[in-house]
């Protein structure tokens, strides 16, 4: 399964700014288990990066049709 993530983070002096990023990860896993695992290890190194505030924001399955057809 491929899945797109996408996580809010802020560094301690974008705070007074309020000056959040959007950022976009994909992975690529096995089971929802080794899902949770990899967001872990994004927040992790993101916040040893520097980025204070980490939060997954979204998360969505794009290896499968979403329904959505025009």
């Amino acid at each position: 399964m491929i899945f797109k993530a996408f996580f809010l983070v802020r560094k301690t002096i974008d705070f007074k700014t309020d000056s959040t990023l959007r950022l976009c990860k994909v992975f690529a896993v096995e089971n929802g288990q080794q899902l949770e695992a990899r967001i872990a290890t994004v927040i992790n190194n993101l916040k040893a990066d520097g980025y204070n505030y980490v939060e997954l924001d979204d998360c969505w399955n794009i290896s499968e049709p979403s329904g959505f057809l025009r």
